[in-house]
This record gives structure tokens, C-alpha cells and sequence, in this order.
């Protein structure tokens, strides 16, 4: 296409098909603590540092018991932290040996995302501060604070120095709410599974590592924000799930794909979960409150509840199960019924304590929630009752939809084969969006494609003249030019000569 001039030739199967890959975005801010082996460039500091972390030079610290002396300190040969407090403790102590206790690297040091100093003796005290140009005590979170016996840890809003999530991170680093818990994490994705064991010494990246090598077509990423962890999906036509395995390790860690804060929107490969809500009576027109009770609980002594979800109580899991409790809770059931999050897999859990010989059961009543929650089709056993996922992450693709539409007509789940139809659409219209941008594109190459075929005829022709010239005709004519430039040149000099006395002559 000639320099400078590029553009793509064809389109990556996302576009055409569908994405490769569905993510769980991570909900849980990971919120690393600094430590020595945290490198600088992952700081975003005080003052939200662009990657590459903040620019540090020199500071001054000054050393006060009564007579102040100011010290300068050099901190931007620094690559960890541990290089910045070795830097500060060292310009201390050799500048007033008495100003702190403890041996040579007790002092300086961090507590959660902050710098702090231990051991400052009696009657003395320490200021951070930079020059008129100078941002580096800024940077580091230490100015504008007087530290001392009392006061070893700065107090001033926004000093967290806010490190990144990096593959370097250690997991028992992570300062997230609740705190990171240790254990196995399920990763499983069609009918493969398989289990990692988390602990304090492994980092993210060990993590990601266990994760490839499970070799299940799924891959854990840090997001943008490196504030979080994200899990992908990669195979089409299978659906993927993180699940807890008797730990809380997979919560915490905010990558389990059905969890309290999961959106009900995404059940169902993104169906939603369908309830009867706004029903009225087909004779008189009037709200029929009966038509609009979405399922009934019935424990094992027999006694049941009914559960009417609204759209309000349908945003999250969390939400259906405080809705799911509270109805319950209203029939006088709340102290031997519990729902809750499965502490093993995925799924809601029913806890009956009646003691009762009868099962414990759900039966829908109006709408579809029942279904959609995977309580129809769950697993019961004694006072439990466990519902299927129907969280479980798909690929957004033409091959998964085709996979869901087979299952679906296999079953004869006409509500699947009805959603699986719709999104068919949704993929035949991105597959002719593909062909047509292919098209342009593949227009634009034949285009720049004949005109270079004809550039290139034209300079067979050159060639062939060229190549096919009489050498008698081509000396003459060589020398009939050469005599008409001689006379041209020869007229040039001549007429350049003349003036207008010449004329006036």
C-alpha cells in the first residue's frame, strides 16, 4: 500500500464469532500492604502516580532535640523499599548516633501502606520535607508530620503509598476486606476440574502459573486497575465456575463466580432469573397476589413457606437469599430454616433443622425463579438442600450458543431453545457485521491490486522498449537531440550576452 499507509486486512474471530474468552471481573480490592521487597515502581502514592511510580530524588530530614540539624537524603538510585528505609535510617544515624535505639535496620520501616519509624529516642523528633522544587518526601507519604516516641506512623489523609497487585505480590500481602484466607480453590470448566492450594508464601504470579497448568481453558489475569483479579473463560461451549472447597479462599480473593455480590442478571448464561411479579386477575383486571408468589419452601415436618420475590430482591444473591430468609422469618420458620451461600462448590444452600422424616423441597408456584435459581434441580440430602449453579461463566459465541441450542432441543427446554434462538440472532447479525467488514476491506486490497497490475504493464512497456530498440535509429536520433541541445546552449550564451546598449546599436 506504499510507506505509511496500513491498516488490518482481516478481522480476529471475537469480532466475527464472538469473544474468545468471558471474564469473572474480580469485586474485592486486594489492596496490597508495602513491604522490602515492594519495588517503587509499583507505587501509585499519595499523590496516584502514573506506572512507573513516583520520581524520587532528595529530601531533607531534620533531626530536632532542641538544636535542629538538617540532613539531606538520596533516594533515587532506589528500586525496592527496603532501599529507601536503608537510605533514611543510615542518614540518621550517622548524622546524630543517638537520635534512634535498636540495632541498624530496626527502626525504619512499614506499617499496612505507610512508612514508619520505630525507636526515635527521648526528646528528640523528625521532619520530612522538600526543597522549593523537590516532591519526594511527598511522594513517599512523610511530609508535613513530626514523628516521634509517640507518633512513629504519619497520620495525615491520603499518605498510603497504594502499591500495585503485580505478579510479585505475596497473597499474605493483601490487605483486602474482609482479609485474604488461605485454602483450595475449585476451578472447573465442562466436566474437567481441578484444585489449587493457596497459601501465605505464594504469589499472584504463582497463582496464575497454577492456574495454566491446571489446563483447563482457563486463565487468571491481573485487571488494569491492579487493584483486582480477573478469570477468563476461554473454550467455547464450555462454562466455567471458581468455587470454595470448604475455605473462603477463592471470596476473599474476589474471583469465585457465584458468591453474595454476584448479579442475578448473569444466571442462565445472562437470562436473568425470570419472576412473577405485577400479575393480575384476567376477570376483574385487579392485582391477584396469589399469581404473583414466585415459589414454596416445604421442610421436612411438613410445615412450608411461600417466597413472592420483587424486582428489587432479585439484584444480587445476596439479596434473593435476605428475601428468601425474611419470608421465612414471617412465617415463623426463621429458627429452624436457614438460606445461605454453600461453603463447598457453588450454589444456594437450604439448611432445615425440623428434624421432621419428610424432604425438604421447593415447588414453583408462578413465574420461573425457582428454575432459574437451580432450585428445582439442586441436591438434597437430610436438612439440606443444594441448588445448581446457574452462574456458571459461557463463552459469548456463535459455538456456544449452537452447543446451548442442542442441549436445549435434547431436553425440550423450550424456554432454553426460546433464549438460545435469541441469541442466535445476536450472532448471525455479528457474523454478517464481520463479513461486511471483510468485504470493504477485502475491496480496498483488489482495488490497490489492479492498479498495481497496471503499473506494472507500464513498466513491461518501458522495458520492452527499452529492451527491443534499434541501435542504428537510437544512435541517430541520440545525435540529433545532442546537436539541438548544442544549438540551444549556444543561443542561451548568446542571448544572455546582449544589453541594451546592444540594442540601442
Amino acid at each position: 500500500m506504499g510507506d505509511g499507509i496500513s491498516f488490518p486486512i482481516t478481522v480476529g474471530a471475537d469480532f466475527a464469532a464472538g469473544a474468545l474468552s468471558s471474564r469473572v471481573k474480580g469485586d474485592v480490592d486486594l489492596n496490597p500492604f508495602v513491604t522490602a521487597l515492594t519495588r517503587v515502581e509499583d507505587l501509585r502514592g499519595p499523590s496516584g502516580n502514573a506506572p512507573g511510580g513516583p520520581t524520587l530524588g532528595s529530601m531533607t530530614v531534620t533531626i530536632d532535640n532542641g538544636t535542629p540539624v538538617n540532613v539531606q537524603v538520596d533516594v533515587s538510585g532506589a528500586e525496592t523499599m527496603a532501599d529507601v528505609t536503608t537510605a533514611i535510617e543510615f542518614a540518621i544515624r550517622q548524622a546524630d548516633p543517638a537520635a534512634l535505639g535498636g540495632g541498624f535496620g530496626s527502626s525504619v520501616g512499614f506499617s499496612g501502606e505507610r512508612l514508619r519509624v520505630l525507636g526515635i529516642s527521648a526528646g528528640y523528633s523528625l521532619t520530612f520535607s522538600d526543597g522549593a522544587s523537590g516532591t519526594t518526601a511527598r511522594n513517599l507519604g512523610i511530609d508535613n508530620f513530626i514523628y516521634d516516641s509517640a507518633n512513629t506512623v504519619s497520620t495525615n489523609a491520603g499518605a498510603d503509598l497504594n502499591p500495585r497487585v503485580t505478579d510479585r505480590t505475596r497473597l499474605t500481602d493483601l490487605n483486602a476486606t474482609p482479609p485474604v484466607t488461605f485454602g483450595n480453590i475449585v476451578f472447573r470448566n465442562g466436566g474437567s476440574q481441578g484444585t489449587i492450594t493457596t497459601n501465605a508464601a505464594m504469589t499472584v504470579g504463582d497463582l496464575k502459573e497454577a492456574v495454566t497448568r491446571l489446563d483447563l481453558g482457563i486463565r487468571l489475569e491481573i485487571d488494569p486497575n491492579s487493584d483486582t483479579l480477573n478469570v477468563f473463560n476461554e473454550t467455547s461451549g464450555l462454562k466455567m465456575s471458581v468455587d470454595e472447597a470448604g475455605s473462603t479462599a477463592a471470596t476473599t480473593l474476589g474471583i469465585r463466580t457465584f458468591k453474595s455480590t454476584t448479579a442475578t442478571s448473569v444466571f442462565n448464561d445472562g437470562r436473568g432469573v425470570g419472576i412473577a411479579d405485577g400479575e393480575t386477575d384476567p376477570t376483574t383486571g385487579l392485582p391477584d397476589p396469589a399469581r404473583n408468589v414466585d415459589f414454596r419452601v416445604t421442610l421436612r415436618d411438613g410445615s412450608s413457606f411461600d417466597v413472592d420475590l420483587t424486582p428489587s430482591d432479585i439484584g444480587t444473591v445476596g439479596d434473593v437469599l435476605v428475601k428468601i430468609n425474611a419470608d421465612a422469618s414471617a412465617a415463623g420458620l426463621g429458627g429452624v430454616f436457614a438460606a445461605q451461600l454453600v461453603s463447598t462448590g457453588s450454589g444456594i444452600q437450604f439448611v432445615d433443622t425440623t428434624g421432621g422424616g419428610g424432604t425438604l423441597g421447593v415447588t414453583s408456584l408462578n413465574g420461573f425463579a425457582a428454575s432459574d435459581l437451580g432450585l428445582l434441580d439442586g441436591t438434597a440430602s437430610g436438612g439440606s438442600l443444594v441448588s445448581s449453579d446457574r452462574a456458571k461463566v459461557r463463552v459469548d459465541s456463535v459455538l456456544s450458543t449452537l452447543v446451548e441450542l442442542r442441549d436445549a432441543l435434547l431436553a425440550n427446554n423450550e424456554l432454553g431453545i426460546e433464549f438460545a434462538g435469541q441469541q442466535l440472532d445476536t450472532d448471525v447479525e455479528r457474523v454478517i457485521q464481520g463479513r461486511a467488514v471483510v468485504g470493504a476491506r477485502a475491496a480496498r486490497i483488489e482495488d490497490e491490486q489492479r492498479r498495481l497490475e497496471d503499473t506494472t504493464v507500464m513498466d513491461e512497456s518501458i522495458k520492452s522498449s527499452l529492451s527491443d530498440l534499434d541501435m542504428i535509429s537510437a544512435s541517430l536520433r541520440f545525435s540529433t537531440l545532442q546537436g539541438q541541445l548544442a544549438a540551444a546552449n549556444q543561443s542561451a550564451a548568446t542571448i544572455a550576452q546582449l544589453s541594451l546598449l546592444s540594442f540601442l546599436r
